[in-house]
């Protein structure tokens, strides 16, 4: 009887962790998928993962610790890039954030430049050390040191 009552307590055990498991992995699933962005700040992607965390943290019946909101501010001191930012390419205005990023250890720069294109997804100034990259997603990192170019990534649009 005891080696009975030891094996159900050990098989019903598995099944609740292997629920676990299989709830935990879908989290991820979700929060890796395209829909998300890579939970980055371009096409909102960052504030969606937010809103579906919270509503997971719900589900699940956590209350906030301080009776009030899950969300917590925070900040991380990194290159940034303050004030109106004008970007244009062969005459067309670029956005911030849709069109292009600048690469967070790039050196800031304020005046009209005129790129070189090297191939089909590269544009340099060499005397002004100013690098563009065409990419077919825009991806960004932190950086708390400035390089001495400048170098930015825009999307390739179809």
């Amino acid at each position: 009887m005891k080696i009975k009552l030891t094996l159900l307590l050990l098989l019903s055990s598995k099944l609740l962790f292997a629920q676990d498991e299989a709830y935990a992995r879908k989290i991820v699933d979700t929060l890796s998928s395209s829909h998300f962005w890579g939970r980055g700040y371009t096409k909102n992607g960052v504030h969606k993962a937010e809103k579906y965390l919270v509503g997971q943290f719900k589900h699940i019946g956590l209350a906030p610790m301080d009776g009030k909101t899950f969300l917590q501010p925070f900040s991380y001191s990194v290159n940034t890039y303050p004030g109106k930012m004008d970007v244009a390419i062969n005459g067309q205005q670029l956005v911030p954030g849709q069109d292009f990023i600048v690469s967070p250890e790039s050196r800031g720069i304020k005046k009209i430049v005129q790129l070189e294109q090297r191939d089909s997804t590269h544009f340099i100034d060499v005397v002004n050390r100013i690098i563009v990259v065409k990419e077919n997603k825009l991806t960004w990192s932190a950086e708390q040191k400035a390089t001495d170019y400048t170098l930015s990534k825009q999307i390739i649009k179809s």
